[in-house]
């Protein structure tokens, strides 16, 4: 009989079901399933996004690059923001995988990654002269001596008429005003910018030239 019991109770052991994990364990299982939910729909978002931009650009052309992307991310978040509010509160299915917090964090995370993806590349790429530069240098298979790049800095500026691009987007954005027909002059709102680019210059160390230029 004895035998019969410490065999029972160590086949008993055997199968039987093992101890539930600790609290902490749970809590660090959920916590990366949360995070998993949230990084997914921010990047479902960016896709999105990415899409509709690129659609955009291909049949509207925005007239100020900056301004108009970031219109376009503004209406997007919006419209991804009230779909995730509404799906979160009437959809039984997507209650079981979301909530509306994560669809919030999502929302924000989403802004964020497509506004740092814009000013990254699309902006950048529009703007900036090293861009320009390279392309250049790809173009006659990197055989460009100073001079001729000199020339192409020129011609950069010339045939993209930048002055007017620049000046027509400053008006947009209201930081100048031209008076008497050909007077361009700062407005409070310019002259607010220029001081914020001073601060921030001589904080970060700065070239000076750029906002203070020896003309």
């Amino acid at each position: 009989k004895v035998n019969f019991v410490i065999f029972f109770l160590s086949q008993s052991k055997k199968y039987a079901r093992p101890p539930p994990p600790p609290a902490e364990c749970r809590i660090y299982n959920g916590a990366i399933k949360y995070a998993a939910k949230i990084c997914f729909i921010s990047i479902l978002l960016f896709l999105l996004f990415f899409l509709i931009l690129a659609a955009h650009e291909h049949l509207c052309k925005s007239d100020i690059i900056f301004y108009g992307y970031l219109k376009i991310l503004l209406i997007c978040l919006i419209c991804f923001f009230i779909i995730i509010l509404f799906l979160t509160i009437y959809s039984s299915l997507v209650k079981k995988f979301i909530d509306l917090s994560a669809g919030i964090l999502s929302c924000i995370i989403f802004f964020l990654i497509s506004y740092s993806f814009l000013i990254t590349f699309p902006i950048l790429t529009d703007r900036s002269f090293s861009i320009y530069m390279l392309g250049s240098l790809y173009k006659r298979n990197n055989n460009v001596n100073h001079d001729e790049l000199s020339l192409i800095v020129s011609k950069y500026f010339h045939d993209r008429d930048l002055v007017g691009k620049r000046i027509h987007e400053q008006l947009a954005t209201g930081t100048i005003i031209i008076i008497n027909g050909d007077n361009i002059c700062l407005t409070k709102k310019g002259i607010a910018v220029v001081q914020f680019n001073i601060i921030m210059a001589k904080i970060f160390n700065l070239d000076m030239n750029n906002i203070e230029p020896n003309i």
